[in-house]
């Protein structure tokens, strides 16, 4: 992953010693606040640069706080907003459809497509291949030699 991080504009250094939460409902919820302001994605750029970069938990309400600074919202706003529970009904709900709808159970999650828009987050076209979680060398050989046979090109 450093490999890749580093072949990025900028570079990127993982740090994954960093403490996660299982369904982080108040990230998604501040995620969710900040897209209110036109900010969900540089908010959530900035959450996962802190997260992935410098190890402070995208699960800890300072992070989130932070991220909201970072971005030029105000800190004190989202900080009373998260104190209450709005969005916290359309977040499970939206856990409840990744896992019974897409089939997202674990993470990492990669799903590889046959076509240029297929697979299940896209235009579901065509057959796609999936594989929850992390893997093995083996696992991932053979989910590409699935993939290849359905794709019908000859070797």
């Amino acid at each position: 992953m450093n490999a890749l991080g580093a072949r990025t504009p900028g570079g990127v250094t993982f740090d994954f010693s960093v403490k996660t939460h299982w369904q982080p409902v108040e990230s998604q919820r501040a995620q969710l606040y900040a897209s209110r302001y036109g900010k969900g994605e540089v908010f959530m750029d900035a959450l996962g640069g802190m997260h992935f970069e410098r190890a402070k938990s995208a699960s800890e309400r300072g992070t989130l706080l932070d991220a909201c600074e970072a971005v030029g919202m105000d800190r004190d706003a989202m900080d009373a907003w998260l104190d209450g529970d709005e969005l916290g009904d359309e977040v499970w709900a939206s856990y409840g459809d990744a896992i019974r709808e897409l089939g997202i159970h674990s993470i990492p999650l990669f799903i590889f497509s046959l076509e240029k828009d297929g697979g299940p987050l896209r235009q579901r076209v065509g057959k796609s291949f999936t594989h929850n979680g992390s893997g093995s060398a083996a696992a991932f050989e053979a989910l590409f030699e699935e993939a290849y046979e359905a794709s019908g090109l000859e070797r």
